[in-house]
């Protein structure tokens, strides 16, 4: 993935780092916002473009996230929740 601050993670099954969103412009002035996911597999030490189910939200940052049943991952930020289904 691009060089970003701002983003999501969380681990899943102890092996992997799943990243969504955050912001690419290192200065903090208005950038580009991050909408896509990737995961790291932690035994492999590879990346890969993880690719999402549902409403992608946009222009999310600084947002928690929290993986629920193995397939899903809650985005939250504020009072609101996006759901989204991922294949790793």
């Amino acid at each position: 993935p691009a060089r970003r601050y701002g983003f999501s993670h969380c681990i899943v099954e102890d092996r992997y780092a799943l990243l969504f969103g955050g912001n690419t412009t290192l200065s903090r002035n208005i950038g580009t916002y991050c909408s896509d996911m990737w995961a790291f597999d932690m035994q492999r030490k590879k990346w890969q473009n993880v690719p999402v189910k549902g409403k992608i939200p946009t222009m999310l940052w600084n947002a928690s996230c929290v993986v629920y049943s193995g397939t899903f991952v809650y985005v939250l930020q504020h009072s609101n929740y996006v759901p989204l289904t991922f294949m790793y």
